[in-house]
C-alpha cells in the first residue's frame, strides 16, 4: 500500500510540476527504515561496504559470531539479523546478544545464578574453579566448565576438593 501511495505521489508531483524536480532525491521519499537496523555500528559487527550489507533486514551491519558459538568449529563468521534469529549454524548453549569483548565478536555461553551454572549440551552444568577439573572442556572468565561427566562428590574429595560454592565457582 505504501509503495502504491508512494508510486501515485510521484507520477501526480511529476505531472504538476513537468518533471522540474528528482523526486528520488528528496529526503521524504526512497530512505530506507532503519528501525530493525543495529542501533549503532560498533564493534562486532561488519559494516563494510563489501560485506556489510545485510540483505534479510536491509541494513548495514552483520554481526560476528565467536567461533566457539558456532556449531561447524570454523572461525568467527558475519551472520544475517535473519540467520541468528533462526539459529542458522548457532550453537544454543550461546547467547549472540552478549558481546565479547575478547574476541570481538558476539556469542557467550549462556549462565544463571551470577555465572555459577553455565549450559552445556542444553543443560546446565557447575562452573567450577580453576584447577579444581582434571579435563575440563572450556575456561570461562570465573572459572571451567566440562562437557562430558560432572565430577562427584567423592571423585572431588579424593582430589581434597568439595562441591561448595566458591565465589563465583564451586570447588574449595
Amino acid at each position: 500500500m505504501k509503495i502504491q501511495i508512494a508510486l501515485c505521489l510521484c507520477i501526480i508531483s511529476g505531472a504538476a510540476f513537468g518533471g522540474a524536480f528528482d523526486w528520488w532525491t528528496m529526503d521524504t521519499l526512497c530512505q530506507i527504515d532503519n528501525t530493525e537496523c543495529y542501533a549503532g555500528l560498533s564493534a562486532g559487527l561488519d559494516s563494510s561496504e563489501e560485506t556489510g550489507w545485510d540483505d534479510t533486514s536491509s541494513c548495514r551491519g552483520k554481526k560476528y559470531i565467536c567461533a566457539d558459538a558456532l556449531t561447524d568449529g570454523n572461525d568467527r563468521v558475519t551472520k544475517t539479523k535473519s540467520d541468528i534469529e533462526h539459529g542458522v549454524g548457532i550453537d544454543p548453549d550461546f547467547d549472540t546478544n552478549v558481546y565479547v569483548a575478547a574476541d570481538e565478536c558476539y556469542g557467550a555461553r549462556r549462565t544463571r545464578d551470577a555465572g555459577t551454572s553455565a549450559l552445556v549440551n542444553g543443560r546446565y552444568a557447575k562452573v567450577w574453579c580453576n584447577g579444581i577439573l582434571p579435563n575440563p572442556t572450556e575456561f570461562l572468565p570465573n572459572g571451567e566448565i566440562t562437557s562430558g561427566a560432572q565430577p562427584t562428590c567423592s571423585s572431588l574429595a579424593s582430589d581434597g576438593y568439595a562441591a561448595v560454592l566458591n565465589g563465583r565457582c564451586y570447588g574449595k
